[in-house]
């Protein structure tokens, strides 16, 4: 900042997140996780008034650098508490590393295109998933045929209720 206004650098440093690498020192320390609710000061306590008991949840896990408070809330206070209390009810190590991508890839592109893109995916995401099955079961026949017919399959693949085998081997190899 200089005369109280945000550099260039210093927005693309913020708007990319790049500024958050120098939590990972708090991260090899052991005070912080990868992962987790975000660390707020005695002041940000006070002034969501997030300091009696129905708030103690929160405080019982390490502060994180991202989370799910961080990447799906805007500011909202009630917002943040909800999914703090989500991430911390429900964690594993797939959401962890699902939003260890998420941020990943908020820092490459910045958080409103992965936002818009999160809300496609969430919108489309039974017409997705369908052809991700519908074309990884394609390249699946097209892996076994063709390794078929460069005869590079082992004896024992042969006939043995792959997909696809049966309906192409024999155009294949004829």
């Amino acid at each position: 900042m200089r005369e109280n206004k945000i550099t260039v650098v210093g927005k693309l440093l913020r708007n990319r997140g790049i500024d958050e690498i120098l939590q990972f020192i708090n991260v090899i320390k052991g005070d912080m996780s990868i992962v987790g609710p975000r660390p707020l000061t005695q002041n940000d306590i006070v002034r969501l008034k997030w300091n009696n008991n129905n708030y103690m949840i929160r405080w019982s896990v390490k502060p994180g650098i991202t989370g799910m408070s961080q990447i799906f809330s805007g500011s909202g206070s009630k917002i943040s508490i909800y999914l703090d209390k989500k991430y911390i009810c429900n964690s594993s190590l797939s959401k962890d590393l699902f939003l260890i991508l998420i941020s990943f890839c908020i820092n490459l592109f910045g958080k409103t295109k992965v936002k818009v893109s999160l809300r496609f995916l969430n919108r489309n995401s039974k017409k997705i998933i369908g052809w991700l099955i519908l074309s990884s079961y394609i390249l699946i026949i097209c892996v076994i045929s063709l390794s078929a017919y460069l005869n590079i399959i082992p004896g024992w693949f042969r006939g043995r209720g792959i997909p696809g085998y049966d309906i192409f081997m024999p155009f294949i190899l004829t």
